[in-house]
């Protein structure tokens, strides 16, 4: 009888284990469970590299992925029966491109992305069926060969983008086993959602190093950006053993801010404004901060109504006389996050929220994740505190445990549960 008592106790704990182990293995849901079709629609927002619905976001560089924030499931946008997700034949691998912009449309995605030589608009629907690449159009010109992806803009059912391309013929090995610096210029691209194509929109004249454009905003039809380079290579400013500047470099920075008349695409430089002091858009604003010719803040956030010109003056005194250097702002739903990096040889530092009237609403110090963005009840974050490329995310109610609580997103995590 003793026996039968320990025999029936095994096999409740082996029945146990079995139930727990598919109950684990189950959360991760399929697609018609998932039922992405009624979650996300037109309003889905993209930003921070990820499609953002409600308490759930599609991302991946590579592979289309889901999850969900709240029960923290995760899946490819895979239908194919018995695929193993490890090749091309994978619905959730678009044509060997990266995944640079995500939207949804009308119950399908629309992803702008890369390949060597192309952008190319893709489409499909959520369980990854019925690829259709609608349309293409090549990145390179003469002895331009080499390319990286700068930024983007959406506008209604236009995305914006930008991208450097840069002059292979002058690339040489240096003497330390590294490539050179060669000289770069920028290109517009346009692609229309309404009309499925994608265009080459505008070039750059200018060549420089170290070139990119990053895109803020559009007001009365022109559409403002962040221009970025260098007079000269990197290895004549800097030491390539030590990273030490080797003479002043800000006597050869062109960078600037500047609009492009989206009609006459006439280029206009700022007076006002700075490289590096845009912070992002929120309900028809758009905001950024201002330092002083020492790159010194000044304590006060500003910005325009971009629906009636008004200008917008936020004041943050906590910020007046900090070293911008060590700031990085983002723009959320209801508040600015404000990041702050304890020094260059350290990963930790701070992560603030404050108000659209300059009130504190939380600080976690000592942190090496940081809050760039939201999606519903939940904070986006990076590992990095001048990163905008998600790594994680927390529900809001938990950010003063933001280093204990924070769950990651990993697309082969994903991959690798389905």
């Amino acid at each position: 009888m003793k026996q039968k008592k320990w025999l029936l106790f095994f096999l409740i704990i082996i029945g146990g284990l079995i139930v727990v182990f598919f109950a684990k293995k189950g959360k991760y849901k399929t697609i018609e469970e998932a039922n992405l079709m009624n979650e996300f629609g037109n309003d889905s927002v993209f930003e921070n590299g990820v499609l953002k619905g409600n308490n759930q976001i599609i991302f991946g560089n590579s592979f289309l992925c889901y999850k969900n924030f709240d029960d923290d499931t995760g899946l490819l946008l895979c239908s194919k029966p018995g695929c193993k997700h490890n090749n091309e034949d994978c619905m959730a691998i678009l044509d060997s491109m990266t995944n640079d912009v995500v939207l949804c449309r009308d119950k399908k995605l629309y992803i702008i992305g890369k390949t060597l030589s192309e952008f190319k608009l893709y489409c499909c629907n959520f369980d990854g069926s019925e690829h259709s690449c609608l349309d293409s159009v090549s990145i390179y010109d003469n002895q331009y060969g080499e390319y990286s992806f700068g930024d983007y803009y959406i506008f209604g059912d236009k995305v914006y983008i930008s991208i450097s391309i840069g002059d292979t013929s002058e690339l040489k090995l240096l003497d330390n086993g590294t490539m050179s610096d060669m000289l770069m210029k920028v290109k517009l691209f346009v692609c229309d959602l309404d009309k499925k194509t994608i265009e080459e929109l505008y070039t750059f004249d200018s060549e420089y190093y170290n070139c990119a454009v990053f895109l803020e905003f559009i007001y009365e039809n022109e559409l403002y950006f962040r221009y970025q380079g260098d007079e000269l290579p990197y290895e004549q400013m800097y030491d390539l053993e030590t990273g030490k500047e080797l003479l002043d470099t800000s006597e050869y920075d062109v960078s600037y801010v500047g609009k492009l008349d989206l009609q006459d695409f006439s280029i206009e430089k700022i007076d006002n404004r700075v490289y590096g002091d845009f912070i992002g858009c929120n309900d028809g604003i758009a905001y950024w901060c201002t330092s002083d010719e020492n790159y010194n803040l000044n304590g006060h956030i500003n910005g325009i109504n971009l629906n009636n010109g008004d200008s917008v003056d936020i004041s943050i005194p906590d910020l007046n006389g900090k070293n911008s250097a060590y700031y990085t702002f983002n723009c959320l739903s209801d508040s600015f996050s404000i990041n702050i990096l304890e020094n260059y040889e350290s990963n930790y530092g701070s992560t603030v929220l404050y108000s659209f009237n300059g009130e504190k609403l939380a600080e976690v110090d000592n942190t090496e994740y940081y809050v760039i963005g939201e999606c519903g009840d939940y904070y986006l974050l990076s590992s990095s505190s001048s990163s905008d490329y998600v790594c994680g995310y927390i529900s809001k109610k938990d950010i003063m445990k933001l280093n204990k609580k924070m769950k990651c997103i990993d697309d082969e995590e994903v991959r690798a549960n389905q």
